[in-house]
C-alpha cells in the first residue's frame, strides 16, 4: 500500500492550520495528492461562510508553495443536495488512502459538527484515519513510532496500514500488553516480516493488571518518546449500535500525540 490520496477535514475552529501543515508535509513525503474538505457544520446547500473563502485562500497558498497536488472540496456546494454533510465526508473517504480529522469537533457560535464526529469517522471510514491531538504542534510525525500490538485481524490491518508510515520511519516499537506465553515466536515472525518490508522494528513486552490497557499504551509512548502511536480498534456494541471499545476511546479522549485508528 502507498498513499497516494490523503484527505484532510478543515473547518474554522482553532485547529485547522494545525491539521494542514501536517497534512502537507505528508503528502510531500509521500509525493500524495491533497484533498482539503471544508465542513463546519452549519446548514444551507451552496451558501459559501465567510471563513470558507478565507480558508482556502490560504489553503491554495501553502499548497502551492509546498509544489503539492491538491484540490479544495467544499462540502456544502458538492451534490447530491440532502445528503448530510456528515455522509457526504464519508462518502468521499471512499477515495482517499489516509483521512486527517482532530481530536474532537471544535464550537464556534452556534455551529459545529456532531460531537461524535471524529468517533463516527473512525468507526465508518474503512480507511486508517489519523488523529490529530487537540493541543500541541505536530508539523512533522513519523520518526519515531510505536505499534500496539495485541495479535489477530485487527492488529494485522493496523500494521499494514501503517506500512508507508513505518518504512519512512527511524525507530519503530512494537509494544505488546500481557502477551502470551508464545511471545518470543510471534516477535521473531513480527520483525521478520517487517524486515522483509524494510522496516527494523524493537518489541516492548509489558506486564500489568493496573492501570488499564490504555494508559498503558500512553505511558509507553511517553518512555519510548514516540512521535506517532498506531492502534487497530476493537468494535463494540453498545445501546444498539457500534461504539469504540473501552482502549480505543481511552485512547481518543486522552491522546497527546497524532494517532493512527485502523479497525
Amino acid at each position: 500500500m502507498a498513499l497516494k490520496v490523503i484527505l484532510v477535514h478543515l473547518d474554522p475552529g482553532p485547529r485547522w492550520e494545525t491539521r494542514l501543515e501536517l497534512a502537507i508535509t505528508l503528502a510531500q513525503t509521500h509525493k500524495a495528492h491533497l484533498s482539503g474538505f471544508y465542513a463546519s457544520g452549519s446548514p444551507g446547500y451552496g451558501l459559501v461562510e465567510p471563513e470558507a473563502a478565507e480558508i482556502r485562500k490560504i489553503f491554495e497558498q501553502k499548497v502551492s508553495n509546498a509544489g503539492i497536488s491538491a484540490d479544495w472540496i467544499d462540502g456544502y456546494s458538492i451534490d447530491p443536495p440532502l445528503v448530510p454533510l456528515m455522509d457526504k465526508f464519508l462518502l468521499r473517504i471512499c477515495y482517499a488512502d489516509l483521512v486527517i480529522v482532530g481530536q474532537q469537533s471544535t464550537r464556534y457560535g452556534n455551529r459545529s459538527l456532531p460531537p461524535d464526529f471524529t468517533e463516527r469517522v473512525i468507526i465508518s471510514a474503512g480507511r486508517p484515519v489519523l488523529v490529530i491531538p487537540k493541543h500541541g504542534n505536530f508539523a512533522q510525525i513519523g520518526e519515531r513510532v510505536m505499534v500496539a500490538w495485541r495479535g489477530g485481524r485487527i492488529s494485522s490491518r493496523a500494521l499494514h496500514d501503517a506500512i508507508p508510515l513505518l518504512a519512512k520511519a527511524r525507530q519503530v516499537a512494537l509494544t505488546m500488553v500481557n502477551p502470551g506465553s508464545f511471545y518470543q515466536s510471534e516477535v521473531e515472525t513480527l520483525t521478520t516480516y517487517l524486515a522483509h518490508n524494510q522496516i527494523n522494528a524493537s518489541c516492548h513486552r509489558v506486564l500489568a493488571k493496573d492501570p488499564g490497557t490504555g494508559d498503558i499504551l500512553l505511558n509507553q509512548v511517553s518512555e519510548l518518546g514516540a512521535d506517532l502511536l498506531v492502534v487497530g480498534l476493537f468494535y463494540q456494541f453498545r445501546r444498539g449500535k457500534i461504539d469504540l471499545g473501552p482502549v480505543g476511546r481511552h485512547i481518543l479522549n486522552f491522546m497527546t500525540i497524532p494517532t493512527l485508528f485502523s479497525g
